[in-house]
């Protein structure tokens, strides 16, 4: 829940700031502008890479679980 509140409100908290920031220093504005868009889609894409990254170290979720037992419950029969 956490990750979801960083990853939509930063770049909003950024944007509204950018006028401020803009008034002590240009550049950092600029490159905040740029860079603001993207933070959602890059901790988005991080995520979803640990969430994977978690399922192929021999850990079974219960639908695998689930597909072997009903497969050997059809290979009884």
């Amino acid at each position: 829940m956490l990750h979801m509140i960083i990853c939509c409100g930063l770049p909003i908290l950024i944007i509204l700031a950018l006028p401020l920031i803009a008034s002590i220093n240009s550049g950092v504005a600029a490159i905040l502008g740029v860079i603001a868009p993207f933070i959602c889609p890059v901790m988005m894409g991080g995520m979803m890479f640990m969430m994977f990254k978690g399922n192929k170290h021999g850990k079974e979720t219960n639908t695998q679980k689930e597909m072997m037992l009903s497969e050997k419950e059809s290979r009884r029969f």
